[in-house]
């Protein structure tokens, strides 16, 4: 039987959530998206999705001092990121350096571990690179800082306000799990091999980069600039729909 994209195909069974598109529901372990969004942070989130279970106090914390202790980029993952050339995207640059950190010790089975030095060393991977573009020192990830401010802080040198934190902390905990999507199954696949997290992750991150999957909001940016003001918005998108363009940020696989 053939089904375009897999669609309705069952691969897997899972207890880590689960999406209704059609309803607009997306649970983590039991719970409401909303209610995590509102008043879990990112550590805490992130454990959920790992643990099965919300996080005591000491176990957050004992969470966000391993993301701090994992934060460091290797020597090796520098020298790789400095000779990488200056108009590879992005997310190139990070499967490129994420696969740098794919030593002996991550045989299988992954880890929760592993899967901490991953999480942690990503954000510090980008910082890197867009020190590097920007002709800018490195900034050093901060050691007190939870997860999402010290990203900021590495992007910026600035100490970033609540607000701020708080809306990229948002995104990320909306993003954390979405099911069967493209790069999670490609993730899966290459797991399915017994082979490495790392080489798990560096596919899911080929993955991602597709223009439509992970690819897809650089097309709303551009969208967004294309329409550039309040006015033009209705003409552009009746052009495009005349067109039969996509509209970006608009028709979700599920």
């Amino acid at each position: 039987m053939y089904q375009e994209g897999l669609k309705g195909i069952v691969a897997a069974r899972t207890k880590i959530s689960h999406i209704d598109g059609e309803k607009g529901i997306l649970i983590y372990r039991g719970h409401e998206i909303g209610e995590l969004a509102d008043r879990l942070s990112f550590e805490e989130t992130a454990y959920l999705l790992w643990h099965g279970e919300l996080p005591s106090e000491a176990e957050v914390e004992e969470l966000k001092s391993a993301l701090r202790e994992n934060r460091f980029l290797t020597e090796s993952m520098k020298t790789i990121i400095d000779h990488l050339p200056e108009d590879m995207d992005m997310m190139s640059v990070l499967r490129t350096a994420v696969s740098a950190e794919g030593s002996s010790s991550y045989s299988w089975k992954p880890t929760i571990d592993q899967a901490i030095r991953l999480t942690a060393v990503i954000p510090s991977i980008i910082a890197y690179r867009n020190s590097q573009l920007e002709g800018k020192p490195f900034i050093e990830p901060h050691p007190e800082m939870d997860h999402a401010a010290n990203y900021l802080y590495m992007l910026t040198g600035e100490v970033p306000s609540e607000a701020v934190v708080n809306a990229l902390e948002t995104y990320m905990i909306l993003t954390l799990e979405h099911g069967m999507n493209a790069s999670a199954f490609s993730a899966r696949v290459t797991a399915s091999s017994e082979s490495d997290l790392v080489s798990a992750i560096t596919s899911a991150i080929g993955t991602m980069k597709g223009f439509l999957h992970g690819g897809a909001p650089s097309g709303v940016i551009d969208l967004l600039t294309e329409i550039g003001t309040p006015e033009r918005a209705e003409s552009v998108i009746r052009e495009k729909l005349k067109n039969g363009e996509k509209l970006m940020g608009f028709g979700h696989r599920v």
